[in-house]
Parts: structure tokens; sequence; C-alpha cells
């Protein structure tokens, strides 16, 4: 279950020689935090100043604070075996996991942890398959649960891959964001009954602000012609003037993938399998239910009640037509080597990587920002943007929830930190449910500060100024008397860090992580006797004057006085 980066089935997904990846030209173009097509060779349809509106007091789309792409990233290569706090923490996700489970389950549920390429966490929970005897809890064995190689209808989550499509063909010059639908799909008309002459992009239309509706219902299998669908869906009038709000749109995904498809000879389904899914090795995952799909399929089960789960034939409903929005599979392994590609946003396209990290990180920036609503925070392409993960605050995440009906048996969440390099991935072979995202929220809750703490002990660990030694000593307020000293701390790989203690209450910890100045450094609060428990220095918090340890230096470049953060007083050196 936790991570070993020695065993076969777990550790890092990427097989890319480091020297290849070292020396690869291209390494200082992938520096760029977003890149817009102003910025590249196609030229857009309609001025870039023209995208993306945004509500309330919000800043406009580009502006840094709304770009949750970080510079820079947040990870680390983890060691083995792994952190005891980490392996404590993946012990209490996997406790949360299976009470969640024991408590709202029916069927069958496998949850992946994945770091900076690294399989930290994969385990199933319930049975492949509910037979009628295991279902009226008779004697007979139960099967046994999901493993990481048996597939799961994944719904929505498809549409992540829809929009890998569009920014490859993007990128091999086929298409623009901005392009035009219209261009693509001349027979596409939809009612507009706000009169606005602004036409509908491929970009409104990856990230929800295309004013179309949720859903056209369509039979199994949806085997009709463009067409004929396009004829259907112009019976549907926009909701809103496009790019002016935000609103899921399933429909809006299906017409995104047939106009993708307009510009190559290839089906959606092949194009995705050819440029995405083999150069990532992703063999398990696809759009045709096969029969040897199927063998390996776990059942899905509608669990509208939950007392009498009725199981879904496998590959049905056939979305056809519509198969851009929700039609896919997969399995957990090859939905770890999705995550781990999306770890590597630093990298050049090319040796197994079907897009560079330039165009990743821009798969990973917002298009939308909503602040007139509680429901949810924006949307980038394919993403929700999601704050409020129970335990971390507003830390923001990049989510995508893959239920899509108790017709279809399964639910599926992938929840991505971009700083992190963090993924979580829950799958469910029973719908309709919330457990995914309880589950994938329990998770995040245990593992996220841990391999938070982990990096800033890791950034820390070459913290010591140049002559240190200068500051080492004993310094004496009105009633406190300081200690400056090394320590060697257990909870930072046991390296030597500067450690301030007074005698007033309990002992408090300073780590001085970065000279200002030459005389004035960060500091970092700690807990006695755990991880960080600290303000973080990032981001401007805690960037005040108060959180700054000041050193008054003589000529000889010897602490003679310090000022603590929070205090005005100056404490003098008493002796060295």
């Amino acid at each position: 279950i936790l991570g070993n980066p020695n065993e076969s089935n777990v550790g890092s997904l990427d097989s890319t020689p480091a020297a290849e990846r070292a020396s690869d030209p291209r390494a200082e173009a992938l520096r760029v935090p977003i890149v817009t097509d102003q910025q590249r060779a196609v030229p857009p349809t309609k001025p870039s100043s023209q995208r993306g509106t945004t509500h309330g007091n919000a800043p406009p789309l580009g502006d840094p604070s709304y770009c949750t792409f970080p510079t820079p990233t947040y990870s680390l290569q983890l060691p083995n075996p792994l952190p005891v706090a980490l392996q404590e923490a993946l012990q209490r996700a996997d406790q949360r996991a299976a009470a969640l489970f024991a408590q709202n389950g029916t069927a069958g549920m496998h949850v992946s942890v994945v770091y900076n390429q690294q399989v930290l966490f994969s385990r199933g929970y319930g049975q492949v398959h509910m037979d009628s005897s295991s279902a009226a809890s008779s004697v007979a064995p139960p099967s046994p649960p999901p493993d990481a190689d048996t597939i799961f209808r994944v719904g929505s989550l498809t549409k992540l891959f829809t929009v890998l499509m569009l920014l490859h063909l993007r990128d091999h010059h086929r298409v623009s964001l901005e392009t035009e639908l219209k261009s693509l799909l001349p027979n596409y008309h939809t009612p507009n009954p706000w009169q606005t002459d602004r036409g509908i992009t491929l970009r409104m239309l990856a990230s929800h602000t295309s004013g179309m509706t949720r859903m056209i219902q369509c039979d199994s299998p949806c085997n009709y012609t463009d067409s004929q669908m396009l004829e259907y869906i112009a019976t549907f009038p926009l909701l809103f003037p496009p790019d002016t709000y935000a609103h899921y749109s399933d429909a809006a995904f299906a017409l995104l993938a047939r106009a993708l498809q307009s510009v190559t000879p290839l089906s959606m389904e092949d194009y995705i399998r050819e440029n995405i899914l083999t150069p990532l090795g992703m063999n398990s995952t696809g759009f045709d239910f096969t029969e040897a799909v199927k063998a390996r399929m776990a059942t899905g089960y509608n669990v509208e009640d939950p007392n009498n789960p009725i199981p879904v034939v496998k590959g049905e409903p056939n979305l056809g037509w519509m198969s851009g929005s929700a039609q896919m599979y997969s399995s957990p392994a090859d939905l770890q080597k999705l995550v781990s590609f999306f770890c590597r946003y630093d990298r050049a396209a090319g040796y197994g990587q079907p897009l560079d990290g330039v165009t990743l990180r821009e798969f990973f920036s917002p298009q939308f920002v909503n602040t007139d609503a509680s429901n949810f925070d924006g949307y980038g392409l394919a993403w929700e943007f999601l704050t409020g993960v129970p335990g971390l605050g507003s830390l923001p995440f990049l989510s995508k929830n893959g239920g899509d009906g108790a017709e279809f048996g399964f639910d599926a969440q992938l929840q991505w930190a971009v700083r992190q390099k963090l993924g979580v991935i829950v799958l469910l072979s029973e719908a309709p449910s919330t457990l995914e995202l309880d589950v994938t929220n329990a998770v995040l809750s245990e593992v996220f500060p841990v391999i938070d703490d982990l990096y800033f002990a890791h950034a820390l660990q070459n913290s010591l100024p140049d002559q240190y030694t200068n500051l080492l000593g004993t310094f004496q307020g009105a009633d406190i008397t300081v200690d400056v000293t090394v320590e060697v701390m257990p909870y930072y790989n046991n390296t030597e860090q500067l450690k301030i203690s007074y005698n007033h209450g309990e002992v408090e910890y300073a780590l001085l992580t970065s000279a200002i100045n030459g005389d004035t450094f960060r500091f970092c609060r700690l807990a006695p006797l755990g991880p960080i428990s600290c303000e973080r220095m990032e981001g401007g918090v805690g960037s005040d004057v108060n959180e700054y340890v000041r050193f008054t230096l003589d000529d000889n470049e010897l602490a003679v006085s310090l000022r603590l953060p929070n205090s005005n007083l100056i404490y003098n050196r008493v002796k060295q």
C-alpha cells in the first residue's frame, strides 16, 4: 500500500533518461508560467483582450493572483523508505478511506495518491463484482477488491483528454483556442436570444463559458450524423451571452470533440489514442468497450436505492456522437501515469511527453473566475478550480469529477495540487454518490500538510547563513534571556539549523532561512517536538517586519544585539 520506489508497481512513472532531459535545449523555454495564443505561431481569430470575463471584484484573467501555476514549484524527490511522518499520514488516509467506504460504499472503490511522479498509495476497497449471493450477504466468498489494473468507467474525466487533444492540435498549428466553432462546423447554429455578435470559440467550449445547455439527451448508442445532431442542438438556445459567465456543459464538450475531429483525418478517439494515450503508456484507457475491456472491468451499480444495487450493463450507455464528453474508461494504474505526466510541466515535448511543459502550465491556468457564488471558484480548460478542502483553508486545487448519473454505474474524482505536484484519484463502481469527493478530501487533508512540511524542511536544509557562528550566543533583555544555538533537528532530515530559545513559557524555535541585507533573517516558528507548524514564508504570508529576526553587527561582523519578531525590545549580547 505504502509507496516504495524499489517495488515494481510503485515509484517514478517517468522513464526518460535524466541525461536526455538535462541536455534538451528547450529547457529554458519551459520557465514561462503561461503562454497564450498571441505568443504562438498561430494567430488567434479574436483579439485576446476580448476573452475571459470575470465577475464581482475579480482581477482580469491572466492576473498573477489567479494563476495557480507556481514559480517555483513546491515539490521534491522523496527518499526510500518514505519519511515516517508521511507513512503515518498515508496510514491515516487509508483508515479514513476505509471507514468512509464502510459507512457509505456499496460496491467497489480504488484510491491512488501520486506525488511528483511517485505512487505513494494504491489500494482497493470493497469488491470488483457483487454477485447475487454476496449482495445478499451469503456465506459465499466475495470477489476481491479492485486493484490498480481494474478498469472503471471514468465519465467526465474524458473531458481532460478532449482538452489535451485540443492543445495538441493547437501546438501543431491546426487550430487556435480562439478558432470559432462555426468555422469548423459550418452547419452549427444555436439560437442566441441575447443578440450578441460574439462567436463561440474552442476556448469557450473547453472552459464551460460558451452559454450552451448542460446536456442533450441521446439514445444509446448515440450513433447519429453531425447534421442530425447539429439540427437537434439548434433547438436549445444559449443560456447567456458567450464568454460572460460559466455553466457546466456536456453538450459543449461533445461539440468541441466533433469540431476538433474536422481538422484531422483521424477520429477523435484514434487521435487521442495515438497522440496522448500511447505516448503515456496508458494502454488500459480508451473509448471502445471491447470484450477484452469488459473482462477487466469492475461491475458498475446503480445505487439510487443502496439496499438494492442494480448492476449496469458494461459499456452502457454508449455515448457515440457525445463521446468527447464522458465515454472513456481507464484503470487506476493508467490514471497514475496521467497524473505523473501532469507533474512534468517543466519538461519539453518528446521522450514520451505528448505536450510540453509550457502547454501543461496553460492547461492548469484559470479561464473563468467566479466571485459571486459559493458552489465553485472558477473553470479552467475542463478543470474546476476549488478551494475549501476541509482542514486546508483556502488552498486551491484543480478538480475533475467523473460522476455521470446512476445509469452509468460509476463515479470518479481526480484532485490535483499543481504547486506540490500532488494528485489524488478515487474511482467508484457505483453511482450516484458523493463518496468519491468525501474520500478525496479526507485523503488530501491527511497527506497534503505532511507533503508541504517535508518540502519546507528540505528547503531549509541549507539555511545556515555565512559566518553563522558570529550570530551564536546569549542575549539579555529586560526580563528575558535569549539563546541562539545550532541544533540537529530530526524533522529537517537531521540537518543543523539555527535555533532560538528563550526562557518565558514554552521554548519556541525559529529557523533563519535566508539573509535580508546581511543582518536580517526570515524566521519560521516551530512546535518544539513536531514538524513545521508555522506561517509559511511564501506568497506574502508572514512577510511583514514582525516575521524577521534582526541582528546588529559590529565592525568584526559579530552580532552584538538582536530584536525578536513581535517585539521592539533590544536584546544585548552577554556572552558568546
